[in-house]
């Protein structure tokens, strides 16, 4: 079945049927260059005047971003922050909109952002950098005096192709930071191609590493205590964050700063402080009993590794609720089924944001990986995720946790006909109440359209 986005096709896409196709890659590359240029040139070069520091990887770029900026904040630098999940111009801190929400907006929303923070007196920027906002040169002309690189996993290879394809759009970022720090994450994979990577100060950070080591992470239900080493000293972060993917966050966020100069007391003292990141392990609280989880995990191993965590806090079962995007890598939808069914007592699979797909196919392809024995969780397929969170929210007793996976902080869900407003916190929330919400009226009356038995 094909859909259209609100029956309207961009100049973009009317412009690259008539290119072609053996010719479309170079073309494309060659016009988001001069894009980026005019842009620069047009709001007149902002990020002469400033300094960036930035994050790329596959899981933990917003949360690493956050936690750098508040780091360089807590040094009493004046920050702008540019995030998948948030925008801090250096007056004013908004939910990411831009362009649709893009975690690297267009280069002429970028150039007007940046002209924004520049005459907000802004000194610092922490920017995550995605592989498609590289490759694509929406980042043109920012000079980085710091890159991080949190992790590398099977992701975009609907975009990429491959993962050296992939991890050479990532490594953009290394190259634009010559003679800054360069961070990585020791202990993942690609750590190896990635110190390679530019030219810079490389440090590192994970159980392998030898700047900032990962001894132990132990989370309760509030916070985490982590145990490093650093310059041959043990070390202690109390995070209120949990997870030891957040550890990882901050000990990459730790590494970098220091780096760039800031002294290891102030970095501990801003990470302790931090509160919360916007739709990661972001708890609904309506007075029940058990724990409601929202957070923005859509990938394999970020699955993974909010589940994992989630049941190292959990007193009770494990409930998950999750789905995967359409028009997406359709390799990562079968091990979340596998990981979810292995991970938690009961998994519900619901729909995500289709986009294009058919929601119907998306939801069987995650069934697929679903490992089923006596040991594995019980499975449910609900199409409406409403309906899937009731579902959830009516099975969970006292001490479980259920965790609402892939859309976290997003307002809005993408369908057959384009981005509808929606809020997983406030659907569970309605739901915890006893109450509808309006985006999910909203969205049973899209989906019924095309898909009648099911909406």
């Amino acid at each position: 079945m094909v859909f259209r986005y609100n029956g309207r096709m961009g100049i973009r896409d009317i412009v690259k049927k008539f290119i072609p196709k053996n010719l479309l890659k170079y073309v494309t590359y060659v016009g988001h260059l001069a894009e980026a240029l005019i842009a620069t040139i047009v709001y007149g070069f902002p990020a002469r005047k400033m300094k960036f520091v930035g994050v790329t990887g596959t899981n933990g770029k917003t949360s690493t971003t956050i936690m750098i900026a508040a780091i360089l904040r807590k040094a009493g630098y004046s920050v702008g922050m540019s995030t998948t999940a948030v925008i801090n111009d250096g007056k004013t801190e908004y939910e990411n909109n831009l362009d649709g929400g893009l975690t690297n907006a267009t280069p002429f929303t970028i150039q007007k952002l940046l002209k924004t923070m520049r005459r907000n007196g802004v000194e610092w920027v922490a920017m995550e950098a995605g592989s498609q906002g590289l490759y694509q040169h929406r980042l043109f002309g920012l000079k980085f005096a710091g890159a991080a690189i949190t992790n590398l996993t099977n992701d975009h290879l609907d975009y990429h192709g491959n993962m050296d394809s992939y991890a050479a759009a990532k490594a953009k970022l290394f190259r634009q930071a010559k003679g800054g720090v360069l961070v990585t994450n020791a202990d993942d994979e690609w750590a190896d191609y990635f110190a390679k990577q530019g030219q810079g100060t490389r440090l590192n950070f994970g159980k392998k590493a030898t700047d900032f080591r990962l001894i132990s992470v132990q989370s309760d239900q509030k916070s985490s205590l982590v145990n490093f080493e650093y310059k041959g000293q043990k070390e202690q972060l109390k995070l209120k964050v949990q997870g030891v993917f957040n550890a990882y966050n901050a000990l990459a966020a730790a590494a970098i700063c220091s780096g760039l100069g800031v002294d290891l007391r102030t970095i501990l003292s801003a990470l302790e402080n931090l509160e919360k990141i916007p739709g990661r392990m972001e708890t609904v609280d309506c007075g029940q009993d058990f724990r409601v989880i929202v957070d923005y995990a859509h990938t394999p191993d970020a699955v993974q590794n909010i589940l994992t965590t989630a049941r190292n806090i959990t007193k009770g079962r494990l409930i998950c609720v999750s789905g995967a995007a359409g028009d997406r890598a359709v390799s990562r939808r079968a091990p979340v089924g596998k990981i979810a069914s292995q991970l938690c007592d009961i998994f519900v699979i619901t729909d995500d944001e289709p986009h294009t797909e058919d929601p119907t196919k998306i939801r069987s392809q995650i069934m697929s990986g679903v490992i089923k024995s006596k040991d594995t969780a019980q499975v449910y397929e609900v199409a409406d995720r409403t309906d899937a969170i009731a579902k959830a929210v009516s099975m969970a007793k006292k001490d479980d946790t259920i965790v609402i996976a892939g859309m976290g902080h997003q307002k809005y869900r993408s369908g057959p006909n384009g981005h509808e407003d929606w809020d997983d916190i406030e659907v569970a929330t309605a739901v915890l109440g006893g109450k509808t919400s309006k985006f999910s009226t909203n969205w049973r009356k899209v989906m019924h359209d095309y898909f009648p038995n099911e909406y």
